[in-house]
């Protein structure tokens, strides 16, 4: 039994190496180790010495050999017995002893082993020696004497030889545990049926100290072997039938002192990997239908698009391979710029889904694709069309009303509007609360400039004859795309010059003295060159839209439906006047001072000499001298503006003065949109001052004797203005008053 079992039969060893110290040092083998028939119930140790087959002749190998079960012997065996190994080279001569214990789970146990020597002696002539261990002739005598035949020897005295010494070498040992193995995780936790691979184990004693570990499924669908490992981990070599069920499925390992307890192995379906999308681009406010290539999709997946602006539909018509999908998608029209997150979620009819290698994670498959915004270009709408690109023909004081409609499907996060010149433009001629037209008790003044930022937009040209004038409207819809459009104006109107005509004179003859001996005087402005006597002249050599036979033919008369109409308005700049009367006479300086004067309009078309043209009007300026005065004098400045309303839409009246009666009637415009726009402005002035001698009259005391004395009398111009006429109030002090148009125009 003992050769059957020796080296061959060693599943776990230690060797160490002893030399003996005799004439020639000769070297020695220890060995402790545990034997392959060691299993969960009985260990099996094995203690051997071996020695070279030369040393043989002069040697025995000797061994003891101890199992101890923690600190506990168990078991110790010893043997001198020389056993020849031929299957080395050279041959080896050995003792060895097996020792035996049952197993208790949990221990450590060991191996121990004391390695011997044991000299003999050859009897020559009379003497034992041995040539390894003494020299020739040596020899142990004892009294009595006797044949060295035994280990015993007569008793009454006598020599005794002694043929046999044990040389102690020293000691092996093996030292192992019994636990055993247990796992704490596997890594992948999850694999594809009809795959194989490895899984890598985690635990504690897995391969023992023996060196045994081994691998079992608790079922046919997976069979697990060990490739490699060692106590605390082990890669296992795994294979999954095609046709597993879905599921968890367990195996466990083993070694020499048990088997662990099962780990679970989840065996599903391979994820989802999306290879493509087609089409792979997709435009705001279209629809697509959509196929995704793949693998793992299953025989029922379900597939999404996750985009702010798109919807998407189900999965349909998807192959039995799992490999092709269908689905249809909706792009909002106002969806940005922006990818879009393709997302597969394997399914299979029957059955739920399970991931055979996700470990946690998901199965699902996924791949990017991009939304384009659609920007639609803004939709410029006057007179319920689109302008956008377009060029159109307007009149100057025409109510232009554009608007932008938001597109469908769209929002409107910010816009705005801009002019090509915006100082070309009005908001309106309104009076002083911008609530109506403008008028002598309401006051006049041009509206401000309509806000900008809103998508409708409501002015009016102010600049005749000008073309190519643009407007710009820019949104940035709420997909964070911008667009603009553009509309283009050539504005009609009057496009003459302003040709104002006053005197220059810089003597007294530009001022008349009337009835200078009466009880009352009046000066006033003279000698103008256009007509002596009319005072400042301001023509206009612009003519009305329509025909000349459309306008009224004759002074007061309402315009004539569609006709242009020139439009009057003087503002008294500044108006003085100062005298020297009686103590005790009351005095009314009647000064004026930024102020209407007449009526708004201003009354024109009548000239002194009796003809009538609407675009030419006239002034002067005068006082009446009462006879108690002493002196007197006024200095007089004005603006004249000329506007023009083009009288939009067709029929309706701008607004005009009724000098037919008596006092002057003005009336406002009747249903018209447009506006009076200012064609010019002319600055002028006047003063003069007279002196009052008092002649003697008949029968005693004095009689009024006006003359012009101090400054000088003169009508000049100043110099052109632009805009519109500013007032706060009508007629009043140094004003005309409506009843008073006589002295006043």
């Amino acid at each position: 039994m003992m050769t059957s079992i020796r080296r061959a039969s060693l599943i776990a060893i230690c060797f160490c190496f002893f030399f003996a110290k005799t004439i020639v040092a000769q070297q020695v083998t220890g060995i402790s180790g545990v034997l392959e028939s060691t299993n969960a119930n009985e260990i099996d140790g094995w203690s051997e010495t071996d020695i070279d087959y030369e040393t043989a002749y002069y040697y025995n190998a000797a061994v003891i050999g101890y199992l101890y079960q923690d600190q506990a012997q168990q078991d110790v065996k010893a043997s001198d017995t020389d056993y020849v190994d031929n299957s080395v080279d050279p041959p080896i001569v050995w003792a060895g002893v097996e020792t035996t214990s049952p197993v208790h789970q949990g221990s450590v146990y060991t191996i121990y082993s004391e390695h011997y020597l044991e000299t003999y002696f050859d009897y020559e002539e009379g003497d034992y020696y041995n040539p390894y261990q003494y020299p020739p002739g040596a020899s142990f005598t004892s009294p009595g004497g006797g044949d060295p035949t035994g280990t015993g020897y007569d008793s009454g005295g006598g020599q005794v030889y002694v043929d046999q010494e044990i040389i102690y070498l020293g000691y092996t040992y093996f030292q192992f545990g019994t636990a055993p193995p247990s796992i704490s995780s596997i890594n992948p936790s999850s694999v594809v049926r009809g795959t194989s691979g490895t899984i890598q184990v985690q635990g504690q004693n897995l391969r023992d100290d023996l060196g045994r570990l081994t691998a079992s499924s608790r079922d046919g669908d997976l069979s697990v072997s060990v490739a490699s490992g060692d106590a605390a981990s082990a890669s296992l070599n795994y294979s999954v039938s095609g046709t597993a069920s879905v599921g968890t499925h367990q195996f466990t390992v083993s070694n020499t002192w048990g088997e662990s307890e099962p780990a679970n192995l989840t065996v599903g379906y391979p994820p989802a990997v999306v290879t493509g999308v087609s089409p792979n681009v997709w435009v705001a406010g279209n629809d697509y239908d959509v196929t995704v290539t793949g693998t793992g999709f299953g025989t029922n997946p379900t597939v999404s698009a996750v985009a702010s602006g798109v919807s998407s539909g189900v999965a349909h018509n998807s192959s039995p391979d799992g490999t092709t999908t269908y689905f249809h998608v909706h792009v909002a029209p106002n969806a940005p710029n922006e990818p879009v997150q393709i997302i597969v979620v394997p399914g299979y009819s029957g059955s739920n889904y399970i991931c055979g290698n996700c470990n946690g994670g998901s199965g699902t498959g996924s791949s990017a694709v991009s939304v384009e915004a659609a920007t639609p270009i803004p939709q410029i709408t006057f007179n319920g069309a689109n302008i956008s690109g377009t060029t159109q023909a307007v009149w100057a004081g025409q109510k232009i009303a554009l608007s932008v409609p938001t597109p469908n499907g769209y929002n409107i996060q910010s816009q705005s509007w801009s002019f090509s010149n915006q100082s070309a433009i009005t908001g309106g001629f309104t009076n002083q609360a911008g609530s109506d037209q403008p008028s002598a008790s309401g006051g006049g003044q041009e509206a401000a400039d309509p806000p900008l930022n809103q998508n409708a937009l409501t002015f009016y040209w102010v600049n005749p004859g000008d073309n190519g004038e643009t407007v710009t409207y820019t949104y940035t819809l709420d997909n964070g795309q911008s667009a603009n459009a553009t509309a283009t104006f050539n504005i009609s109107g009057p496009t003459g010059n302003l040709l104002p005509n006053a005197f220059a004179q810089s003597n007294i003859t530009g001022t008349s003295l009337a009835n200078p001996q009466a009880q009352v005087a009046t000066m006033a402005m003279a000698n103008s060159p256009a007509k002596p006597g009319v005072g400042v002249f301001i023509n206009d050599n612009a003519q009305p839209v329509s025909d000349g036979t459309q306008c009224p033919a004759h002074p007061g008369a309402a315009p004539a439906a569609g006709c242009g109409q020139f439009i009057w308005v003087q503002i008294l700049n500044s108006v003085i006047r100062s005298q020297i009367i009686p103590v005790g006479e009351p005095f009314d300086p009647n000064n004026a001072s930024n102020q209407l004067d007449g009526t708004y309009p201003y009354a024109s078309g009548i000239n002194p000499n009796g003809t009538y043209s609407s675009n030419a009007t006239w002034d002067s300026p005068g006082r009446g001298l009462l006879h108690s005065w002493g002196e007197a004098a006024e200095p007089f400045r004005a603006t004249m503006y000329v506007l023009w309303d083009p009288a939009l839409p067709a029929g309706c009246i701008p607004a005009w003065v009724d000098t037919t009666i008596d006092p002057y009637k003005p009336h406002a415009s009747q249903g018209c949109t447009s506006i009076p726009i200012p064609l010019g402005s002319v600055q002028w002035s006047w003063s003069a001052c007279a002196i009052n001698a008092l002649a003697p009259a008949p029968g005693g005391g004095t009689t009024p004797s006006w003359f012009l004395q101090c400054g000088t009398g003169s009508g000049n111009t100043a110099g052109a203005g632009s805009g519109y006429p500013q007032w706060l109030s009508g007629t009043g002090p140094g004003g005309c008053a409506t009843s008073d148009h006589a002295n006043c125009q």
